[in-house]
């Protein structure tokens, strides 16, 4: 799927870089893998993005190490 390259979130594109941690946490394209997961939810929310940080508490409230 478009959404889950990792080309555009290795280039620093914030959406780039929620879809793909989007697609590692759900196993979209991939295996799922939630230290990626968590990686690139990280990297976008560095950037700014707003829908990656409700996704790590998310991910928190799973009890999913994300720190």
């Amino acid at each position: 799927s478009e959404m889950c390259k990792e080309t555009a979130a290795e280039e620093g594109d914030i959406t780039g870089q929620y879809w793909l941690g989007h697609c590692y946490e759900n196993g979209i394209g991939t295996s799922k893998d939630m230290t990626k997961a968590v990686h690139w939810y990280q990297e976008s929310a560095k950037r700014g993005d707003h829908i990656s940080q409700p996704a790590i508490d998310a991910l928190n409230r799973l009890g999913i190490k994300t720190h």
